[in-house]
């Protein structure tokens, strides 16, 4: 909302704060989208936003955007390190004009509060947040658990190697050792990555689970005849929709693709993916490939068209296209893991599958297509994803998780 000068005056004590955002990306990624939708949410309450990223800026962003990023000096460094076979001091000179840039811009910026979002994406260091603290308190929003494992999630992802292990225990060491100006503490968007974050490093601060917000009036039901008719789908035929930015990645329901896809032979339900496969050979008039969707319009007509969505994650925390799909009406089938069952109320907004079975979710999948569960479901999904994704009330829930940093900022930690 634009609020009046009277109004702003009035309430600018109590409310309204200078934030300044820290995201590796702005738009590339599920985290950097939820990081972007989450600084368009401060801003329409009213709040001042920075965002400091590794990306250009995006032209005519409401937002006062920043780029931490070495330029020519540094590719040049780099290259004279390899030639050289050093390549720890490109690294090393790398890491302190990071350092340097941020303690510049967070001069300049003067936040009340740094919410910090993805580093790994950019290759940054979390020594940026040893540097981030000496400015402002730090809400760091946890979209995975790289902050404490060095690695996406517990399973199903890459091993971290040692030395992103090593960074990660380094960090904890200095931050549980050293002086400690202002105070850390940790936004969950599920319950279940707080009780994985409690249960490591972050055990002496401050964690609370906030869901990511989306925008809602963007992502809303359209008639669903009107869409399938739109992109040339057949509306007697159950159409099932898979989304990821990479559908083969392991922890993306990669395994399992494969073995999903091939019940289109039977041409009793249509099979439609968004996001980037390795191999598309699996053919049949029955599945069709969209490749990664950048148009969120497009997404939003494909989440129309849809009877339902497939989710087929075997870990996740809390996942966009989960959350999008309900806000469009749309019920989701998937794992009963992550933060999935804080999305979906089993057999009313979605169903969940045990991961514990393997025939499970394939039986399930046949039963709600056989069924038409998914028949009138779009009002209790959208009811329910507004409930949870509610712009106003995260805003107000990461204000009040401000200000309790904030109060705590002279403390050495902030227990939960």
């Amino acid at each position: 909302p634009i609020f009046s000068k009277k109004s702003y005056t009035e309430r600018k004590h109590s409310l309204f704060v200078r934030i300044c955002i820290l995201s590796d990306f702005i738009r590339t990624g599920g985290a950097a989208v939820a990081a972007d939708r989450l600084a368009h949410a401060f801003l329409r309450q009213g709040h001042e936003i920075h965002r400091i990223t590794s990306e250009a800026h995006e032209h005519g962003s409401p937002i006062r955007e920043h780029t931490l990023f070495l330029g020519r000096k540094y590719l040049l460094l780099q290259s004279l390190c390899t030639l050289a076979g050093r390549h720890h001091w490109a690294e090393r000179a790398r890491n302190k004009g990071l350092v340097k840039q941020l303690h510049d811009l967070l001069r300049a910026i003067r936040p009340e509060i740094i919410n910090l979002h993805n580093l790994h994406g950019a290759l940054w260091r979390p020594n940026l947040v040893e540097a981030a603290l000496l400015h402002a308190p730090v809400a760091w929003t946890l979209h995975d658990c790289w902050s404490f494992l060095a690695a996406y999630y517990p399973s199903h992802s890459p091993e971290p190697s040692t030395e992103a292990i090593r960074k990660i225990s380094a960090f904890w060491r200095r931050r549980n050792q050293g002086s400690r100006r202002h105070a850390l503490g940790a936004a969950t968007p599920s319950r279940w990555m707080s009780e994985q974050a409690i249960d490591s490093y972050w055990n002496h601060h401050l964690v609370e689970p906030i869901p990511n917000t989306h925008p809602t009036e963007f992502f809303r039901p359209l008639p669903k005849l009107a869409a399938k008719e739109t992109l040339g789908f057949s509306p007697e035929t159950p159409l099932v929709l898979l989304a990821a930015g990479n559908l083969s990645e392991e922890r993306k329901g990669g395994l399992l693709l494969g073995e999903i896809l091939a019940l289109a032979n039977d041409k009793s339900v249509q099979f439609v993916t968004v996001g980037n496969i390795e191999n598309t050979s699996a053919s049949s008039v029955n599945i069709r490939h969209f490749g990664f969707v950048s148009d969120e319009k497009l997404m939003v007509i494909l989440y129309a068209a849809a009877d339902f969505l497939l989710h087929l994650a075997p870990i996740d925390n809390l996942p966009n296209t989960v959350a999008e799909a309900s806000c469009c009406g749309l019920p989701t089938l998937a794992f009963s893991v992550g933060g999935l069952p804080e999305m979906i109320n089993n057999g009313q907004t979605g169903w969940l599958a045990s991961l514990e079975s393997p025939l499970e979710l394939p039986r399930l999948l046949s039963n709600v297509i056989k069924n038409k569960w998914y028949k009138q479901k779009s009002e209790l999904v959208r009811n329910h994803a507004l409930s949870l994704y509610a712009e106003n009330s995260i805003v107000s829930s990461y204000v009040s998780l401000f200000e309790k940093l904030k109060k705590g900022s002279s403390l050495s930690a902030v227990s939960s």
